[in-house]
């Protein structure tokens, strides 16, 4: 698996950092996506999905809407009910 980061942004003091996953599983590759913030926290979700674009998106709403590691799971969840 690897990482490429996507972007990051400062939220109330702490630095965000948005990785999409990437990895080979079975005949495709599948995406998924990280938060790590600068004081060491992190979460992530790994093979959501074999779209690379379907996960950019994804990622670019994580940081418009300030999304951070502690509330990435919900925000996931949602997003895998309506894809």
């Amino acid at each position: 698996m690897h990482e490429i980061l996507m972007g990051q942004k400062r939220i109330l003091g702490n630095v965000f950092s948005y990785y999409m996953l990437a990895e080979m599983e079975g005949p495709c590759e599948t995406y998924g996506v990280k938060i790590s913030d600068s004081s060491g926290g992190s979460n992530a979700f790994s093979s959501l999905t074999c779209s690379r674009e379907q996960c950019r998106g994804l990622i670019k709403r994580l940081v418009k809407c300030d999304v951070t590691e502690i509330t990435l799971r919900d925000v996931v969840e949602d997003w895998l009910l309506r894809e």
